[in-house]
């Protein structure tokens, strides 16, 4: 059962740009056994409510498409590298 780390976010949210740019590549490079998604929810607003978003950036960590996590805001690389190695 794989972990998914999915980051929600907009191209129009500072943070979120911050996140995509400088954390989750490193994120990627240093967690291979992890699957990433990047979901812009201006183009799929359908995770606004299947998730209730409330902010952005949200990063949702799923198994079977089940949450088993949520960080909401910008947070540090290593928030985001605790929680993936507690979920893994």
């Amino acid at each position: 059962m794989s972990l998914n780390f999915v980051k929600l976010s907009a191209p129009w949210c500072p943070s979120c740009v911050t996140l995509g740019k400088e954390i989750y590549p490193k994120l990627i490079e240093e967690n291979s056994d992890v699957v990433f998604q990047d979901i812009n929810v201006d183009e799929q607003p359908n995770w606004i409510p299947k998730y209730s978003l409330k902010s952005l950036p949200t990063v949702l960590l799923l198994k079977n498409d089940n949450e088993v996590g949520r960080l909401v805001g910008l947070q540090s690389l290593e928030k985001y590298q605790e929680i993936i190695n507690q979920l893994k």
